[in-house]
């Protein structure tokens, strides 16, 4: 799945391009770009099968349709990916002996890398659309990833659907993809170098984590929790944000999370 990051998604299909064991079909939902992307496609990937939406639906929207539409295609899995992931030649053949191995004896839903940051080299867990792969017949089970949360947690919400219907996500503890490591800001850092954030990405984190908290996993704990990461929120862009605005977006996060209004409710400015 991909938006407005053309050249992200050509090294992408290129790491696809170049795996040991091919994929029987290589899908890419256009999340209504307007950089030029179904141009590149057209031209430097005939092969692929593009499907393109006719407005940004989020990263949670592009999530459904894109396993939705993969399901058509009957697969036994699905390998899936955002734009920004690069895997290694060796990631998808991996990927299918470990599940195979796995599967005989264990209810494995999803099965997921780790993934190496290539500016900086640190290391985390990828995570679903990190070029894990997907049984398929798990995707039909459990459905789809809830659209309506537009960006922010969707991955973290699916999880919990696929694990409240039994089946386990596994990771395999070696590096197979490469993607940008987001590590959080030190409070050193935000001093010296202002909080850099993106304030309609703001809305969506901290609606959708009261939303989770309140209708999806219900916790006073985490509830409370998220309520006072989303005053810390307000408190760092009143005295380090670069620029010093966003509170009243993160205060509305917080009120459209309680009454659980979802969608697309504040335009992105990526």
């Amino acid at each position: 799945m991909t938006y407005n990051r053309r050249e992200s998604l050509r090294a992408c299909l290129e790491g696809i391009r170049q795996q040991g064991s091919l994929p029987e079909a290589v899908l890419v939902v256009d999340n209504a770009s307007t950089d030029g992307t179904g141009q590149m496609l057209a031209q430097d990937f005939p092969g692929a099968r593009v499907h393109r939406t006719t407005e940004n639906m989020g990263c949670a929207g592009a999530m459904q349709e894109s396993l939705r539409l993969a399901l058509t295609l009957q697969p036994d899995y699905i390998w899936f990916f955002d734009d920004d992931v690069v895997p290694d030649p060796h990631c998808l053949e991996t990927l299918l002996k470990e599940m195979q191995l796995l599967e005989a004896d264990r209810r494995v839903g999803v099965l997921r890398a780790m993934i190496r940051d290539p500016r900086t080299g640190d290391v985390a867990g990828g995570g679903i659309s990190h070029g894990a792969l997907l049984r398929a017949e798990m995707v039909a089970a459990v459905g789809f990833p809830l659209a309506p949360l537009f960006i922010e947690l969707s991955d973290h919400t699916y999880n919990l659907r696929i694990r409240q219907h039994g089946y386990e996500i596994l990771r395999v503890p070696m590096v197979l993809a490469h993607h940008p490591v987001d590590r959080p800001q030190s409070l050193r850092e935000i001093v010296q170098g202002g909080y850099r954030k993106k304030p309609w990405r703001l809305y969506y984190a901290v609606r959708n984590r009261i939303y989770y908290s309140l209708y999806l996993q219900p916790s006073l704990g985490r509830l409370m929790r998220n309520l006072a990461l989303a005053v810390r929120t307000i408190l760092l862009l009143t005295l380090f944000g670069r620029p010093r605005r966003g509170q009243v977006l993160v205060l509305r996060g917080v009120v459209d999370g309680v009454f659980g209004r979802l969608g697309r409710r504040v335009e992105p400015g990526y």
